[in-house]
């Protein structure tokens, strides 16, 4: 292990350079986020129901 880091890959810049990403872009709320957590939760309590009673 290199004693300069702590181990993991060496990076000369950002993780996010060639990525484009921007962790200070503000999260801007949408319609369809209500929809997929919805969504995953009835997904959830129905394979829960088939588990456990089927």
């Amino acid at each position: 292990m290199n004693a300069d880091h702590g181990g993991g890959v060496e990076s000369h810049g950002d993780d996010t350079d060639d990525m484009g990403m921007d962790p200070t872009r503000p999260h801007r709320r949408r319609p369809t986020d209500i929809l997929f957590v919805a969504a995953a939760c009835l997904t959830t309590v129905a394979l829960l129901i088939w588990a456990l009673f089927l």
